[in-house]
């Protein structure tokens, strides 16, 4: 998962500890929504998709500050 830290970045890896369905993960995108695109709900759902929320317990933290290259063979760098 990536964070945006006032420009930098936050890598966060993890394990998924809890998975939620239904009307709770539908109210959480529509928060993200709110608070991203300005929008009481998100509109771009697809007929029949199904939202899943999961809670992920951290096992490291790294904090990336500036430009940091991928590493080889990521998004064609050799």
């Amino acid at each position: 998962m990536w964070v945006d830290v006032e420009g930098d970045r936050v890598v966060i890896r993890g394990r998924a500890v809890e998975f939620i369905e239904g009307d709770e993960a539908d109210r959480c995108i529509d928060r993200l929504a709110k608070k991203y695109a300005g929008t009481d709900h998100f509109a771009w759902r697809i007929p029949g998709e199904r939202r899943v929320k999961i809670l992920v317990e951290p096992t490291s933290v790294r904090h990336v500050v500036g430009v940091e290259p991928f590493r080889p063979g990521v998004l064609g760098n050799p």
